[in-house]
C-alpha cells in the first residue's frame, strides 16, 4: 500500500477537498472533469508554455509564446522550450484546439502504485465515468452540479479513523500554512496567526500572514484582492517571507498551491494554504476510501449530517436531491493511469498541447497539458511546473 509521512499526502486531497468545484460548465451538466469551462479563444489572444524551475536557486520561469498560426488551428508544433543548461528542452507534440480526456488505467506490479476506481454516475437523462486514483491531487477528485467525489486510500483502520476524523472537521477546523523546500522536504505546519512573525530555524526562514480572505476575487475595476463572503470557497492567505536577507510578499491559494510558483516567486521556498474549500451550495459530498487495498467505504456529507457505510462494488449509491445514483464500475488495487487527448468534434471543449519531457530516470515521457491547469514533473535537475497560458497582447494574466 503506498504509505503517507504523518497522512500529508493522502490528506491532500482531503485538505484541498474541492479544488475546482463550481468550475465554469455549462449547463445542464451533471458529471463533468474537473477543470476550467469552454469559452472560445480570441484572435488577439496567444498560448504560452510555461516552465517553473523549483530547484533553481532562485526558483526561475521560463516561457515561449506558442508557435501556431491561430489558437482555432490543430496543429503539431516543431518547437522547444529550451531551458537552462543541464536541464534538457522540453518538446511540443501536439496541439489540439478543442480536447477532450481519455484515461487508461493499467494494474502495475510496483507496490507503491496508488490503487484505482472507476465511478459510475447514471441517471434518466446522461451517465458518466471518470477514473480517480488516490493521492494524486491532480486525478482523485470529480465535481459536478449534483456532487463532489473524491478518492482516497489508507493502508489500515488507524488510518482510516484519523481520516474520517479529518472529513468530519474539515470545514470548521483553522486553516495552516505548510512551509517546505520547493520539492516538498522538510514541511513544517504553522498556524495561521495574523501578523505573528514565525520563525522556522530548519528552514531559515520567517513567515508572517499580513491576510486572509475565505473568498478571494480580484476587482477589475481598483485591481485590488476583495473578499467576497465569509463563505470558505476561495481561501488565500497574503504571506511574507524572510529567507537569506531577502524578503518577498505573495498570495497562497488553497485551490491551486502552485499557482504562485508558476508565476512569480523568486524565494526557494513552498507555501502552502491548508484550508478545505467548500462548494457554491449544497449539493453532497461523498469521500470514496479504499483500506488495504480490498474494503471500500463511502463517506457522504449532505443536509448538514455525515454519514458512513461500506461499500462493495455491486452497491448503487443514492444522490441526495437527484435522480442519478453511483457505483463502482471497475478497482484496481495498485494502478498506472495514462491520460491523452483526442480532437473533441463537436469543438465545445477546451485546448490541449502534448509535450515530451526528460524525467528523473533519463526517459523521455509524454504528457499533455490543458489550457490553464498546472503539471508537476520530475526531471533529472529536479522538479518543475509546466503549463499552458492563456495571455492576452496586454500581456496581462488571470487570477484565481
Amino acid at each position: 500500500m503506498a504509505r503517507t509521512s504523518g497522512l500529508f499526502a493522502t490528506l491532500t486531497a482531503l485538505r484541498c477537498s474541492l479544488a475546482f468545484f463550481g468550475g465554469a460548465f455549462a449547463a445542464p451538466a451533471f458529471a463533468q472533469p474537473p477543470g476550467h469551462g469552454a469559452h472560445p479563444l480570441m484572435p488577439d489572444q496567444r498560448l504560452f508554455v510555461r516552465c517553473r524551475m523549483l530547484s533553481a536557486n532562485p526558483p526561475s520561469t521560463v516561457e515561449t509564446m506558442l508557435a501556431i498560426d491561430s489558437p482555432s488551428d490543430e496543429g503539431k508544433p516543431d518547437q522547444s522550450l529550451h531551458l537552462p543548461a543541464p536541464a534538457p528542452p522540453i518538446r511540443f507534440l501536439q496541439y489540439l484546439p478543442h480536447a477532450l480526456l481519455e484515461q487508461n488505467v493499467t494494474e502495475s506490479a510496483e507496490d507503491t502504485s496508488p490503487s484505482a476506481i472507476e465511478i459510475a454516475v447514471e441517471g434518466p437523462t446522461q451517465s458518466f465515468r471518470r477514473w480517480l486514483i488516490a493521492d494524486d491531487p491532480e486525478r482523485n477528485r470529480l465535481t459536478s452540479y449534483i456532487a463532489t467525489w473524491r478518492y482516497m486510500a489508507v493502508a489500515d483502520q488507524a488510518a482510516r479513523d484519523e481520516l474520517f476524523q479529518q472529513f468530519q472537521t474539515e470545514f470548521t477546523r483553522e486553516p495552516k500554512l505548510i512551509v517546505s523546500r520547493p520539492d516538498g522536504g522538510g514541511a513544517r505546519e504553522l498556524p495561521l496567526s495574523m501578523d505573528a512573525p514565525q520563525t522556522l530555524d530548519d528552514l531559515k526562514c520567517k513567515i508572517r500572514v499580513r491576510q486572509f480572505m475565505p473568498d478571494y476575487a480580484m476587482d477589475d475595476s481598483k485591481k485590488l484582492p476583495v473578499n467576497q463572503s465569509d463563505r470558505r470557497k476561495n481561501p488565500a492567505a497574503l504571506v511574507d517571507i524572510e529567507l537569506d536577507g531577502k524578503s518577498e510578499s505573495r498570495w497562497v491559494f488553497a485551490k491551486f498551491p502552485d499557482f504562485g510558483q508558476q508565476h512569480n516567486e523568486t524565494l526557494p521556498l513552498r507555501v502552502v494554504l491548508d484550508c478545505s474549500v467548500q462548494g457554491e451550495g449544497n449539493a453532497p459530498d461523498f469521500a470514496v476510501l479504499t483500506i488495504a487495498r480490498k474494503t471500500h467505504e463511502v463517506w457522504t456529507r449532505a443536509g448538514g449530517t455525515v454519514a458512513t457505510r461500506p461499500f462493495e462494488t455491486t452497491d448503487n449509491v443514492e444522490i441526495p436531491a437527484s435522480h442519478y445514483k453511483f457505483r463502482i464500475a471497475s478497482f484496481i488495487p495498485k494502478g498506472t493511469m495514462i491520460e491523452t487527448y483526442r480532437r473533441d468534434d463537436q469543438g465545445k471543449a477546451q485546448p490541449a498541447l502534448e509535450v515530451e519531457y526528460t524525467n528523473d530516470k533519463n526517459l523521455p515521457t509524454r504528457v499533455w497539458l490543458a489550457l490553464g491547469q498546472f503539471r508537476r514533473i520530475t526531471t533529472p535537475v529536479g522538479p518543475m511546473i509546466v503549463s499552458l497560458d492563456l495571455q492576452g497582447d496586454s500581456g496581462q494574466t488571470g487570477h484565481p
